[in-house]
């Protein structure tokens, strides 16, 4: 028979596996909204999915660069995405897959990897403003990843740091090998020049590497491993082991030793 002491343990363990997976269960359903709400039309409702109230609360997205804080997560959503808003025929489809989650040991943050199959449609100069000459959008493919991290506050799990790792944009017709502009600068909401001083909370790109022929991807980002809390610089975790890769939109995998 076990002891008193044995079943109250037994008993530990298995609330904190409970809580644990309750953790997982919550962390896909803020993501799953985050997505859902990606129609042009509910882009300020995704605002309240972030930690707004941390000053490094922050959205990378592919080459256009990384927005932090309220006022960067409040200007990509309101001001550049959600330019979209204003465009009858604007549409944007995404989904998230394959979540791979991992929990901090003291169930403060966590840390999480998602795909993301999608669809986007944006005029031939890849701005939902019609510019001369052009009277109708074009349809893309749009797929990519996702690495964040999570934070619960007062209960209640929010997106802390994200970002969109986009692996191809073409035109549906085309596909992601012969459509030359899948990686194009062009494709970037806004550039990493952008980054200017007027926008001190717009900073630059950490690392984009979109699909091009006769070149081998980085594997990033990376698989959150197993951790006890979360430390002050924990937030390159989605490039371990390639963290000289950061701040370049150009690598040479074949550089490395295998």
């Amino acid at each position: 028979m076990p002891t008193m002491e044995e079943l109250l343990q037994e008993l530990a363990a298995l609330k904190k596996q409970v809580e644990r997976q309750n953790d997982i269960n919550e962390i896909q359903k803020v993501m799953a909204a985050y997505e859902y709400l990606h129609y042009p039309i509910t882009f300020p409702e995704k605002i309240q999915l972030f930690a707004l109230d941390l000053p490094d609360v922050s959205f990378d997205v592919g080459d256009s660069g990384e927005f932090v804080g309220r006022e960067g997560i409040e200007t990509i959503f309101l001001k550049i995405l959600g330019a979209a808003r204003f465009a009858k025929d604007a549409f944007f489809y995404h989904a998230v897959a394959s979540p791979y989650i991992e929990v901090a040991e003291d169930g403060k943050t966590a840390k999480a990897v998602f795909m993301s199959p999608g669809l986007e449609t944006f005029f031939a100069h890849h701005s939902h403003t019609r510019a001369p000459g052009e009277d109708k959008m074009t349809a893309y493919w749009c797929w990519g990843k996702y690495s964040a991290d999570f934070i619960k506050i007062d209960g209640v799990w929010k997106i802390w740091h994200l970002k969109w790792w986009r692996d191809l944009r073409c035109e549906y017709s085309k596909g992601w090998v012969e459509d030359e502009e899948a990686h194009a600068d062009k494709s970037s909401y806004q550039k990493r020049a952008d980054a200017s001083t007027d926008m001190p909370f717009h900073k630059p790109m950490k690392f984009h590497q979109p699909y091009r022929a006769g070149e081998r991807k980085v594997p990033l980002p990376r698989l959150p491993e197993p951790y006890e809390t979360y430390k002050n610089d924990d937030e390159l975790w989605p490039f371990r082991d390639y963290e000289d890769v950061i701040g370049k939109s150009e690598y040479d995998i074949e550089d490395r030793v295998w």
